[in-house]
């Protein structure tokens, strides 16, 4: 497949077969990535744009919390849905754009570039990282929430998952330090390293206590290598 369909592909697997899942709600799961994240290096001081943010569960998220994010996605119906579920009465500028191929406008003017289970839908990670490096000030850095491919639950809930295809989602391959550092290295990051964390799919996640649960198990070093959630994070260089 190349990139045109690639694009178009995952437009309409985002756009027209969108999960339930994918709409801000409050979700003491969404809540748990979102405080990952944060903990990984996010700054109210930072002006922040959240690359490949859909209908913006994510973003929303951070937006009530008083973050300055922006959102940043191909599909502007997505993006039209998340200014309908921004209920704070405060502005959220949205940009419908390639992470590949960024607006002129808005080189240089981001500290931090975030996104969530978003890496893993780009067509060309290397073009990806590149646009995000101009996206970004001097000592910018980026945090990336992605999935772990050696967690065997993320292929059962493709399989098992009516709206998800192996087309729309096997990107999660691609998703290891062994391919991720050497591209980000090349489009002008420093030191990348990926943490990783979780436990729970969301479905168990949202349950009473399962979050405390779910701490205590992550710092077993046992499975840690298998956990299903992984933050890579980098610094651009000035």
């Amino acid at each position: 497949m190349n990139e045109k369909k690639h694009v178009l592909y995952q437009k309409n697997y985002f756009e027209k077969n969108y999960k339930k899942t994918m709409v801000p709600r409050k979700s003491a799961y969404i809540e748990r990535q979102v405080e990952r994240l944060i903990k990984a290096g996010v700054t109210r001081a930072d002006r922040i744009i959240d690359v490949g943010c859909g209908i913006g569960k994510y973003t929303l998220k951070l937006h009530e919390m008083g973050y300055q994010i922006e959102g940043l996605d191909i599909a502007e119906d997505l993006l039209e849905q998340m200014k309908r579920h921004n209920q704070t009465g405060r502005p959220l500028p949205l940009h419908c754009a390639d992470a590949s191929n960024p607006p002129e406008h808005l080189l240089g003017q981001y500290d931090l570039a975030i996104g969530f289970f978003a890496l893993h839908h780009m067509f060309d990670l290397a073009a990806c990282f590149r646009g995000i490096k101009k996206l970004l000030k001097p000592n910018g850095r980026l945090l990336f929430l992605e999935p772990n491919p050696y967690n065997i639950l993320y292929y059962l809930q493709i399989l098992l998952t009516p709206k998800m295809t192996w087309q729309g989602d096997k990107g999660i391959l691609d998703m290891r330090p062994s391919i991720l550092f050497p591209l980000m290295e090349e489009a002008g990051f420093l030191n990348p390293s990926v943490h990783r964390s979780g436990f729970f799919p969301p479905f168990i996640a949202d349950l009473k206590g399962a979050i405390a649960v779910e701490k205590a198990l992550e710092k077993i070093p046992l499975w840690s290598p298998l956990l299903p959630f992984q933050i890579f994070s980098a610094k651009s260089k000035t």
